[in-house]
């Protein structure tokens, strides 16, 4: 007769419910590229911690079974099923995402930007100001340019002009 698999329906790295897939050999990935990057640092101890960083920063705790925390002020855990059959408990942030769409509109305006000139540029500059990336007024703005100035305005503190001092 025919071979069943039971495939699993899954949001963010959670089995909500099976189907019957009659004759299909079923393949499950990783579910984020947060999760997939745990590929390359595995096996994984349970208690193990990892950054991930790119355009968001995820920091993660590695579970050996599915540990859904209680609910958080701020919402702002996530469990993602991750490499080995693991689990993950994860805390969120902006990452690199502020610079990218810095570099995004200076690009867009004609001024050619490279990481490593931006490094350089940030070592120099003088300006202190400090931002809460979480804000979310960060999360899709216009120009992110002009909301981190009106941010370091509100808060009274040096509003950056140059790349450099955005990236800073």
């Amino acid at each position: 007769g025919r071979r069943r698999h039971t495939s699993y329906i899954s949001v963010s790295g959670v089995q909500t419910c099976a189907l019957p897939i009659f004759g299909v050999p079923v393949v499950v990935s990783s579910s984020h590229d947060t999760s997939a990057t745990t590929a390359a640092i595995s096996p994984m101890k349970k208690g193990t911690l990892f950054l991930s960083l790119g355009t968001w920063s995820m920091l993660g705790c590695c579970t050996e079974n599915l540990f859904i925390p209680e609910r958080t002020a701020d919402n702002s855990l996530s469990i993602l099923g991750l490499a080995q059959h693991k689990w993950g408990v994860f805390k969120g942030d902006m990452g690199l995402w502020l610079i990218h769409e810095c570099c995004r509109l200076w690009e867009k305006y004609g001024e050619k930007v490279t990481y490593e000139w931006l490094v350089e540029e940030s070592r120099a500059a003088s300006i202190v100001s400090v931002i809460d990336t979480s804000d979310p007024r960060f999360f899709a703005p216009r120009d992110m340019r002009i909301e981190i100035a009106r941010a370091c305005k509100e808060n009274g503190q040096e509003i950056p002009k140059k790349p450099g001092e955005f990236a800073k």
